[in-house]
């Protein structure tokens, strides 16, 4: 049996968000700000708000772009390991037909190959902490 690989280029799929278009407004404490008198005040006060919140896009901008590559290479991680197993049991295929102890032997060890992982994962973060 052959398995084609038609998901073909996922940046293509993928609807990208301007962070930009979001609404958000910093608070801002003007007792940390340095002491101004009249118009001086209210002109320090615009400055840093206008300071916070282009900082605030920053982050947030990162934060996006970096969430989103992860979740997009965690995604091609997980679809190039099940297609590789699949390929790998379908290759097995006519050396197991009628020996189930054969397709046990072959079932157990894929699962440890590509199921144990994500434990050692989760077992080395928790250590980690």
């Amino acid at each position: 049996m052959k398995l084609k690989d038609d998901v073909g280029n996922l940046s293509s799929r993928l609807k990208w968000r301007n962070p930009f278009n979001s609404e958000i407004s910093p608070e801002i404490a003007l007792e940390a700000l340095p002491a101004a008198e009249g118009c001086g005040e209210s002109i320090l006060a615009v400055l840093a708000w206008v300071g916070i919140a282009i900082l605030a896009l920053l982050f947030l901008w990162l934060f996006g772009t970096l969430l989103w590559s992860g979740i997009v290479m965690f995604i091609a991680m997980l679809y190039w390991i099940f297609f590789r197993a699949l390929r790998l049991v379908f290759k097995n295929s006519n050396r197991c037909k009628g020996d189930v102890a054969e397709s046990i032997k072959y079932a157990i060890g894929y699962t440890i190959l590509y199921n144990f992982w994500i434990y050692g994962v989760i077992l080395g973060a928790y250590y980690m902490r």
